[in-house]
């Protein structure tokens, strides 16, 4: 087969960065200075950080420049790379359009990041994603409410951590090395890393409106973090997005995870104005056999989910008291997969049992609305997945927390910043009535499938253990101990037998009398601490032939995590485990019978397929809970559906990432005429004759274009988009 023949004429020629257009990885950040400019926003970013340096860059440079990179990421996952291209090949171009002479390198990067203070962020955080956003016609709109049964409006944020996870290399040494240095000393520790693996770690808490999908906090710290500074941040930046959106503060709830047991977010969320939901690690009630026979024999009520978990359902628990303040608990249940326990809960006569703790009122978010409302920040992850996506945000920049936070927080902004253009591209929200049906309630008493093979006795173990600790016995302490007033009698010894026992309990009594929230249980043989942690029979052995020492312990995973751990021991240590031991004097004959006394009860036994029925509850001492309150019989639940946010933000930020990436943008600068520098042995001024630090102004001029300069800037939009509202066409002028 002939092809046709045809002329081709090849020409090369080396093309003026002026004459080059700008590659379409740019165009986006193209449109969002754009953006910035109208809405009068680029002008006061030189003001909002300064930078304390002598000379060079300042802030605005490296906000643009961060602006660049967040927006190329996905592209240019490096910032030396990022830096390289746009200097190579687009610097007159990039940094043309914000008026500067030339975009920074990556090394003049590292020496701005490395003056940038904690303060400075802080400010510049509220400013960015709160003050600076003019997102009323987003946050006003019906679409982003949810409402609860009575019909009322509420904005919900979400706030929660996100791991990342660092890895450390090996590092040689020896006598003729000098000492290793980590970039990561000081910047991540260690920590419990979830499922991610590596050495060292730091949090990235952040806080997110859950109908407008905006971010409005950032918090960052090395290891976990500190959880409860960090929810106080959460809630304060809250405070300050009501006060800029006119919306009562009453009207905001936020959503948090069980984290740490839930028991700071009751204490700091508690005080404030603002309403709260998360998840506790309360199940004392649980173990009261009147209480749970009570629990569950009452009706359950559905709640609604997206049909891919397991089927929930939920009642009022009751309520307790905490410093002087009524916190209102839900419990939920559910059969696991297998009949093996997975996750938070505890494991009940077959069915898996979570408790959640809120604040807000029973007629407007009944119990399954409060489940409802917590397990739709699963949704969240995949916001969080998407934030992974396009941003990038587990990337290193800079191995400085503060310097590290004002990456995260830029690429914030920018996703802000694109849900806003996106909905500017869109011409705003068309305005759609969706109305509340009424509460569709599904209420039954579910029965527990016989052939699911799981045990049904409630279990003392709280509902984050991992690993049993090992005795010397081979032994697992973390093995309950169901013993009634019956099974007392069955093993009962000869009177001497007795008396040792009771012994060793006045002793164990005795010592804890006067301590405020410790307690003996001499039915299960545990101690129990102010935050209602069992510490249990660990090791016991003779230490002589007149005295015995009983060794009590607590596990790992709830030590290492316990709010109250500073008042209870003072070290820092991760693996820290909290250990009583007491030693008991005995005539030498009942050394020996003591300890197979303790031996014996030690022994798991087997437990029976309904609950034990103990002939007294079991009592603990707490220092700051109070017993638990039946929920109020009087409270009718509101008649309307539950209703949460119906606007698909994703497809704004579509839209936008759509429109920049069809976009033809060529950008052509003349500099203006550049003043003739005197020699440096004359000094025209009082200011360079007695070395004058320069101004703010001054320094924001050393890489501004001179005077006269002018920067055109042709977008060719394509013929396929028909936009609905305002957008820039054609030539404008810097």
């Amino acid at each position: 087969m002939t092809l046709q023949a045809y002329d081709v004429t090849y020409r090369r020629r080396r093309l003026d960065q002026d004459e080059r257009p700008i590659a379409p990885i740019l165009n986006e950040y193209v449109g969002i200075v754009e953006y910035l400019r109208e809405a009068n926003i680029l002008e006061e970013i030189p003001d909002r950080l300064r930078l304390d340096r002598t000379s060079g860059y300042d802030g605005f440079d490296l906000i643009t420049a961060l602006l660049v990179f967040v927006s190329c990421i996905r592209a240019y996952p490096s910032l030396g790379k990022l830096c390289y291209f746009v200097r190579r090949f687009h610097n007159r171009s990039v940094a043309g359009i914000v008026g500067r002479k030339d975009f920074p390198s990556q090394p003049s990067m590292s020496r701005m990041f490395a003056v940038v203070e904690n303060s400075q962020v802080d400010e510049l955080e509220r400013w960015l994603l709160i003050d600076a956003l003019d997102g009323s016609a987003l946050w006003n709109d019906e679409s982003v409410l949810h409402r609860d049964c009575t019909g009322h409006g509420w904005h919900v944020f979400s706030f929660d951590h996100t791991s990342t996870v660092l890895r450390l290399r090996a590092l040689p040494e020896g006598p003729d090395l000098p000492h290793p240095n980590r970039h990561t000393d000081g910047f991540a520790k260690a920590g419990y890393p979830g499922r991610k693996r590596g050495q060292v770690m730091v949090s990235r808490g952040t806080l997110q409106h859950r109908g407008t999908r905006l971010w409005h906090g950032l918090t960052l710290g090395p290891g976990n973090g500190d959880f409860g500074t960090d929810l106080s941040h959460a809630a304060n930046c809250i405070e300050q997005w009501a006060e800029r959106a006119e919306v009562d503060i009453e009207n905001c709830i936020v959503v948090v995870d069980g984290a740490h047991r839930g028991w700071p977010q009751v204490d700091v969320l508690g005080p404030m104005s603002l309403s709260y939901v998360t998840r506790l690690a309360h199940y004392g009630p649980l173990e009261d056999p009147g209480q749970l026979s009570t629990l569950l024999a009452a009706p359950w009520t559905r709640v609604r989910d997206s049909l891919s978990g397991p089927k929930r359902w939920a009642r009022e628990m009751g309520t307790i008291e905490r410093e002087g303040r009524t916190v209102r608990l839900v419990i939920t249940r559910f059969q696991p997969a297998n009949g093996k326990k997975h996750g938070a809960g505890k494991l009940i006569d077959g069915w898996q049992c979570e408790v959640f703790a809120t604040d807000l009122q029973a007629d407007q978010w009944p119990a399954a609305e409060v489940v409802t409302l917590y397990y739709a920040r699963c949704g969240e992850e995949n916001d969080f997945a998407r934030e992974d996506a396009a941003l990038d945000l587990d990337h290193v920049a800079h191995f400085e927390l503060p310097g590290q936070r004002l990456f995260n927080l830029v690429g914030l902004w920018l996703w802000n910043l694109r849900i806003l253009r996106g909905m500017e591209l869109q011409g705003g929200l068309q305005t759609i009535s969706c109305s509340q049906g009424p509460r569709e309630v599904t209420v039954e008493q579910p029965e527990v499938d016989d052939t699911e093979k799981c045990d049904p006795t409630p279990s003392l173990e709280p509902p984050f253990h991992t690993e049993p600790v090992k005795t010397n016995s081979d032994k697992s302490p973390d093995a309950e101990v169901h013993q009634s007033s019956e099974a007392v009698q069955s093993h009962a010894a000869p009177s001497a037998t007795e008396q040792l026992f009771h012994q060793l309990v006045a002793t164990l009594e005795a010592r804890f009398e006067n301590k405020a929230g410790w307690m003996f249980d001499s039915n299960t043989l545990n101690i129990w601490c102010p935050d209602n942690r069992p510490l249990k029979l660990h090791q016991s052995r003779p230490v002589s032939d007149r005295s015995v020492e009983v060794r009590f312990r607590g596990l790992q995973s709830q030590c290492s995590t316990c709010p109250l751990r500073t008042e209870c021991s003072s070290s820092a240590t991760q693996s820290f485990t909290k250990e009583i031991t007491t030693r008991i004097a005995l005539p030498p004959e009942s050394v020996e019978a003591l300890l197979a006394i303790l031996s014996e009860k030690a022994k798991p036994s087997s437990p029976p397929r309904t609950p034990p029925r103990l002939s007294q509850p079991i009592k603990r001492g707490f220092s700051r809970i109070s017993a638990l309150q039946a929920p109020d019989p009087n409270v009718t639940p509101g008649p309307l559906q539950m209703r949460q946010p119906y606007l698909v933000v994703a497809v704004l930020v579509n839209l936008l990432l759509d429109y920049t990436l069809g976009l033809h943008i060529h950008v052509q600068t003349t500099l203006g005429q550049v003043p003739v520098a005197l020699p440096k042995y004359y000094t025209m001024t009082d200011a360079d004759r007695q070395k004058r630090r320069h101004t703010w102004a001054q320094r924001h001029e050393w890489n501004a274009l001179p005077e006269g300069s002018k920067v055109n800037v042709d977008i060719g939009i394509p013929g396929w988009f028909h936009p609905n509202g305002h957008h820039i066409e054609g030539a404008r002028a810097a």
